[in-house]
């Protein structure tokens, strides 16, 4: 499991970050959804395939986080599933994926009501028994949301109807449309950014701005929130945003403009220094100096220098 994969996982799995993402993407960022009411489910789903000849096959498919929401509905009370998927690249398969991973929760929540009407031997008719799905018995929805916390624009399908290259409608109308629930900084407005209420927020709006120095230097000093952000987001900025900020591991809170300064000054001295180096390089390929009085200039080794100026025949 890679870096990113493992704190995506991590920072989306706090319940007060997912559900803020739920009250974004379904509430408009009203406080509808509360941490609380979150209860966190298995992420792996199993489903089962019998082949003509009774051979039985298991796929298994592993959700990045999954949490359980008790709604009321028409006065009675019922659940919806709700699970998220962390995309460091897009995936052109995505509608796809993410199609699956509904329906395998689907049916294994088939499965488990199924074995439950046998343990009872409640089924009456042979539409009962065909199934083990009773006609009274309901599933409980399914939601996948796809956080993609890429710094460009996706430029993937966002249904699955996209994935198809259909131009008759007398076909077109039938064809599924399974639209992904796609979270993505470079679609949120400003202004929606105030519709979030925990740090998922300046994260998100951090990596919207992060391929443009002059407008995150900004961003950072109007904004106090970024005086203060938790470790776990500011690393979220740092891997996705493919930032090198300097600060003490683990610290609970992180300065991003004293991160941000230092990293500018960092990245100016490292600018000034690969300047010098091929300033260097030069005098010493016209002869002007040797590679041991440039390498003695930078206080480095002959073969430092050579690595660093591309010097290979010298």
């Amino acid at each position: 499991m890679g870096e990113k994969d493992s704190l995506s996982k991590k920072f989306m799995g706090d319940n007060s970050r997912f559900a803020d993402l739920l009250n974004y993407v379904f509430h408009n960022g009203e406080q509808v959804v509360h941490p609380e009411e979150l209860l966190q489910l298995d992420t792996a789903s199993v489903m089962s395939i019998i082949d003509k000849n009774g051979k039985t096959t298991y796929k298994q498919r592993q959700r990045d986080v999954v949490k359980l929401l008790s709604v009321v509905s028409s006065g009675k009370e019922t659940f919806v599933v709700f699970g998220t998927e962390n995309q460091s690249e897009v995936d052109y398969t995505a509608p796809i994926r993410c199609l699956l991973m509904d329906i395998m929760d689907y049916v294994n929540q088939i499965e488990k009501i199924a074995k439950g009407h046998r343990a009872e031997r409640d089924s009456k008719t042979s539409a009962d028994f065909l199934s083990g799905f009773h006609k009274e018995d309901k599933l409980y929805p399914v939601i996948t949301v796809v956080i993609y916390w890429g710094t460009d624009e996706w430029n993937g399908a966002r249904s699955l109807e996209e994935m198809f290259d259909v131009s008759n409608e007398a076909y077109r109308r039938f064809i599924p449309q399974y639209e992904l629930n796609l979270v993505t900084p470079k679609d949120i407005s400003d202004t929606d950014f105030g519709k979030f209420n925990t740090d998922l927020g300046a994260v998100l709006k951090f990596l919207k701005y992060s391929d443009s120095k002059k407008a995150i230097q900004e961003l950072v000093r109007n904004d106090p929130e970024y005086r203060s952000i938790p470790w776990d987001a500011a690393e979220m900025i740092r891997l996705f945003g493919n930032f090198t900020f300097e600060y003490a591991k683990r610290e609970e809170n992180v300065d991003m403009c004293k991160a941000l300064e230092d990293w500018a000054v960092e990245s100016e001295e490292k600018g000034k220094a690969k300047g010098r180096i091929e300033v260097l390089a030069e005098l010493v390929k016209n002869g002007i100096i040797t590679v041991f009085q440039a390498a003695e200039q930078e206080k480095m080794t002959v073969e430092e220098f050579k690595a660093k100026a591309g010097l290979t025949a010298v």
